[in-house]
C-alpha cells in the first residue's frame, strides 16, 4: 500500500513538471553593477575617441586629398554624425535609460509616487535622447523651425533646433526642480553637475559655433569648439550614469533572473 502511494506521488510530480509547473527550487542568476569600474571604462573609451579624433584630423590636414584620411575623419571625427563616437554617445544615453528603468522598478515596488511622475518619464527622455543622437532628429527639426520662421535666424540660432530643445529643457527643468532637491545630497550634486555640463556644452557651445560659422564658415575654431562640445557631453553622461549606479547601490537594489 505504501509503495502504491509513493508511485502515485511520483506520477503527480512528473505530470506537474512536464506541464510547466514544478515545485523544485530553480536557480537564480543575479548581476551587480561595479560603478567605479564601469565609469572608468567609459572614461577610457571617451579618452580613446578623443585621441582618435585628433589623430584623424592631423592626418587629414597633412594629407587632405588621400581617401584613407577622409575616411578616418568620417569614422572618428567627433564633429561628424553616424560614426563611432556617435554610436558610443548613443550607447551611454541608452545605458542611462536602463539605469533609470531599474530605479523606476525599485521605486514602483516600494510604491513611491515619484516612480511614475519622475523616474519613468526620465527613462523615456533618455531613450529619446539616445535615438536623437543616433538618428539626428534635432537636425531634422532645424529645417522645420527655419520654415516656420520664414526668415534668416541670427548667428547664435544658426542651428535652429536649439529653439524647441530650449523649450523642452525649460519644461523638464521646472518639472524636476523640486524632485532633484529632494534627492540625497551626493546624487543631487552629481545630477546638477552632469546636467549643467551636458546642457552647457550642447546648447552654449552650439550657439557660439553658430556665431563663428556665420562670420567665417567652418573654421578651425569651430572644429575646436565642436571637439570640446562632444567630449564634454560624453563626460557629462558618464558622470550621470555613475550617479545613477551609485544611487542604485545605496538603495541596495538587487535583480535576479530565473533560469
Amino acid at each position: 500500500m505504501e509503495q502504491i502511494k509513493k508511485a502515485r506521488i511520483k506520477e503527480t510530480l512528473t505530470t506537474l513538471t512536464t506541464s510547466g509547473t514544478a515545485y523544485t527550487q530553480q536557480p537564480d542568476y543575479s548581476f551587480t553593477l561595479p560603478a567605479r569600474r564601469l565609469a572608468f571604462i567609459s572614461l577610457l573609451c571617451t579618452a580613446l575617441l578623443l585621441v582618435l579624433h585628433v589623430v584623424s584630423y592631423l592626418v587629414y590636414f597633412r594629407l587632405p586629398e588621400r581617401g584613407f584620411a577622409v575616411n578616418l575623419v568620417k569614422r572618428f571625427g567627433l564633429d561628424r554624425d553616424g560614426n563611432v563616437p556617435t554610436l558610443f554617445s548613443a550607447f551611454l544615453l541608452f545605458a542611462a535609460a536602463f539605469f533609470l528603468y531599474l530605479i523606476y522598478k525599485e521605486a514602483k515596488t516600494q510604491r513611491r509616487k515619484n516612480a511614475f511622475s519622475h523616474w519613468l518619464p526620465l527613462c523615456f527622455l533618455f531613450i529619446f535622447l539616445g535615438l536623437d543622437e543616433a538618428t539626428q532628429i534635432h537636425e531634422f527639426s532645424s529645417g522645420i523651425v527655419r520654415k516656420v520662421a520664414g526668415q534668416p535666424l541670427p548667428g547664435f540660432l544658426r542651428h535652429a533646433w536649439i529653439i524647441p530643445y530650449l523649450l523642452l529643457i525649460g519644461v523638464v527643468g521646472l518639472h524636476y526642480l523640486r524632485f532633484v532637491l529632494t534627492l540625497p545630497s551626493r546624487t543631487r550634486n552629481q545630477f546638477i553637475c552632469a546636467g549643467l555640463l551636458y546642457v552647457g556644452s550642447a546648447m552654449g557651445l552650439e550657439m557660439l559655433e553658430g556665431i563663428e560659422e556665420a562670420k567665417r564658415g567652418h573654421s578651425l575654431l569651430v572644429l575646436q569648439m565642436q571637439t570640446v562640445e562632444e567630449t564634454t557631453e560624453m563626460l557629462a553622461i558618464v558622470l550621470f550614469n555613475y550617479a545613477l549606479m551609485q544611487y542604485l547601490g545605496r538603495k541596495k537594489v538587487e535583480y535576479t533572473f530565473d533560469a
